[in-house]
């Protein structure tokens, strides 16, 4: 009696091949479909906080019918705030200390 196993047959092997094939490809469905989530995510809130930076700088222009308190007080945390958020939720994590 020997220990040695039977050798494959050829449809085990293809059969093998093609599961960890499959395996690969709905593990790269779900990686793209991941990053495509996060991506979308980050304008998302981009968009929202640029959104309610106008809104607040409407507000601000028609209360002060755009003198120079509005150019100011309103223009600089209205619009340079939400630009550097978004900007920090645009990048990849990690991308701003290089």
């Amino acid at each position: 009696m020997s220990n040695d196993l039977p050798p494959a047959r050829p449809e085990t092997v293809t059969a093998a091949k093609l599961q960890i094939l499959a395996t690969e490809h709905w593990s790269l469905l779900a990686t793209r479909s991941l990053t495509y989530t996060e991506g979308l995510s980050r304008v998302t809130i981009f968009l929202a906080i640029l959104s309610g930076a106008v809104i607040a700088l409407a507000l601000v222009a028609q209360a002060d019918r755009f003198g120079s308190t509005f150019i100011a007080i309103a223009i600089p945390p209205a619009l340079g705030g939400p630009v550097h958020r978004g900007i920090d939720h645009l990048a990849p994590d990690g991308a701003q200390s290089r």
